[in-house]
């Protein structure tokens, strides 16, 4: 009669293949050995220079009104900016190029209670407008109220045009 599995069989399947994770598409961070780890590394990207990049690879941005770990980032700002998060449990490592000591979180911002990675004290954002490693189409924009600018391993601004 029928070809391939049963209904209910399908149905199954289709669970299975939602319930599983697929390679790559985890944003903000990587597991090792079962611990979810956010390693930030520097990389040389073509507009920005050596700057900071999260675990997906994409160049990570500071806000300029953003005060020493104080986010102003808020409200529609983090749809276009995403904060890199550091989840509960999660480890926070120091990657090639970047200095563990200008690692923290800041608590607060667009989520509450949530934890945001800063570097040098300015938290660090992802632009949604970059989709692959090595892209840098959120260097110096002005937008949601401020400039911004990728983040040089020294934790400066990348003032590069």
């Amino acid at each position: 009669m029928g070809f391939g599995p049963s209904v209910p069989a399908r149905i199954a399947i289709a669970v299975l293949l939602l319930a599983t994770p697929i390679a790559g598409c985890r944003d903000q961070s990587d597991s090792s050995a079962g611990a979810a780890v956010v390693t930030v590394t520097a990389r040389a990207v073509a507009g920005a220079g050596e700057v900071l990049t999260g675990p997906n690879g994409r160049t990570l941005y500071l806000f300029v009104p953003d005060a020493k770990s104080q986010v102003r980032c808020l409200g529609n700002c983090p749809q276009h900016w995403p904060p890199l998060a550091l989840p509960e449990g999660a480890k926070l490592v120091a990657g090639n190029g970047v200095a563990a000591a200008l690692l923290s979180t800041v608590t607060g911002g667009a989520t509450p209670g949530a934890r945001q990675v800063t570097y040098g004290g300015w938290p660090l954002y992802g632009y949604v407008g970059d989709v692959a490693p090595g892209q840098a189409h959120g260097q110096d924009v002005v937008l949601d109220g401020g400039s911004w600018f990728a983040v040089q391993p020294d934790g400066h601004p990348a003032l590069v045009s």
